[in-house]
């Protein structure tokens, strides 16, 4: 298994990891992604990721939030596996905190060069993981904060604030 830096704690783990049918392995993407709010209202950016598994039409998905909608899909060329990713990460946003913004996939048949999602530019671009060598992503278990109710929209945290 593959992490991610734990650069933000937002939301909850499931308790079991997603993972494509015996034998097959990611090949591709799909980011559920809220679109840029007003200045006045709270930004969830990336809700969600799916994975297409190969040589079936089967996808996976772990936790998914309740904003936005399904981008575009990114798959790996040819007979390419997911080997690694890379999030954007944004930590401690003011006066709004989106956690993770954005993905890219490092595809086995693309050593060099990854494929970007289609999420916001919010944060900045972490650490690279990769699969060790002869092994490929085949699940995923992510990190999402639940609905935290009508004022986490229209509300943010102040600092300096006199009471």
């Amino acid at each position: 298994m593959i992490y991610s830096d734990n650069i933000t704690n937002f939301g909850n783990w499931p308790n079991a990891v997603d993972r494509c049918p015996e034998g097959s392995f990611a090949n591709g993407f799909q980011v559920k992604t809220e679109s840029y709010q007003t200045p006045f209202s709270d930004d969830t950016a990336m809700n969600a990721l799916r994975l297409f598994c190969s040589g079936t039409e089967e996808s996976v998905t772990s936790n998914e939030g309740g904003w936005g909608v399904w981008g575009n899909t990114y798959r790996c060329d040819s007979d390419g596996v997911i080997k690694g990713f890379q999030l954007r990460i944004e930590e401690g946003g003011e006066p709004d905190m989106t956690a993770t913004n954005n993905i890219r996939i490092l595809c086995s048949d693309n050593p060099n060069g990854s494929i970007e999602g289609d999420g916001l530019g919010f944060g900045l671009w972490r650490n690279i993981f990769i699969c060790g060598d002869g092994f490929a992503a085949c699940g995923i278990k992510t990190q999402v904060e639940s609905d935290q109710g009508p004022l986490s929209r229209l509300c943010f945290p102040f600092r300096n604030v006199r009471q």
